[in-house]
């Protein structure tokens, strides 16, 4: 009897060891991605998050906005990986390198964002997206698109030169030069154009 006690006692311990393994080994089956804007994306970022903005209305006022810092991170999608044991589910994790910059302004804030989308795996197709202070998206597109446009479609008159841009969205909300950023743009009750950059 004391035999069959001792036999059913260090069975349950060994089924007990089991099932604590299978669990050690499933916490560890979740894997990392990371995949990061090309470099050749980020120099042609044209701000360095210590910047100073001043913009002029079609109206009159005048604008300053100042960057508060470049801040690089990570969004992350997970995905649900399909195995054969169900008691042992995995996953991975992709981050999605971004880098934002918040300019602070008398009329609220604004930000730009430049970032790899979640949906493509090209990891050179970096967008770029401006954001006013009430969340309006004010134009969205690509480094590449920016590029491969030959002829500018407007530009602005600063320091004694003329620096051309391209409209970023389709409603030609956003006026975006490579050398300085943004040049114009059209808030809901006027327009803004560049005047200086330190």
């Amino acid at each position: 009897m004391k035999k069959s006690i001792k036999l059913f006692g260090i069975s349950i311990l060994i089924i007990l060891l089991q099932n604590c393994e299978k669990e050690i080994s499933c916490k560890s089956d979740a894997v990392l991605f990371y995949y990061n804007i090309a470099d050749s994306n980020k120099a042609k970022i044209p701000y360095k998050g210590t910047d100073t903005l001043v913009f002029l209305s079609a109206k009159g006022d005048t604008d300053v906005f100042i960057a508060q810092g470049m801040k690089p991170d990570y969004n992350n999608k997970i995905y649900n990986i399909v195995t054969n044991s169900e008691n042992c589910p995995r996953h991975e994790v992709r981050n999605y390198e971004t880098i934002t910059i918040l300019f602070n302004g008398y009329n609220g804030p604004f930000w730009y964002r430049c970032y790899l989308d979640k949906t493509i795996q090209n990891t050179k197709q970096t967008h770029i997206e401006i954001k006013s202070y009430h969340n309006t998206n004010y134009g969205e597109t690509t480094f590449e698109y920016l590029a491969s446009k030959k002829i500018p479609d407007d530009s602005v008159f600063i320091s004694n030169k003329y620096y051309s841009g391209n409209y970023i969205d389709s409603n030609k909300t956003v006026l975006f030069s490579n050398e300085l950023g943004l040049i114009k743009f059209n808030s809901p009750n006027e327009s803004w154009q560049l005047i200086a950059k330190k």
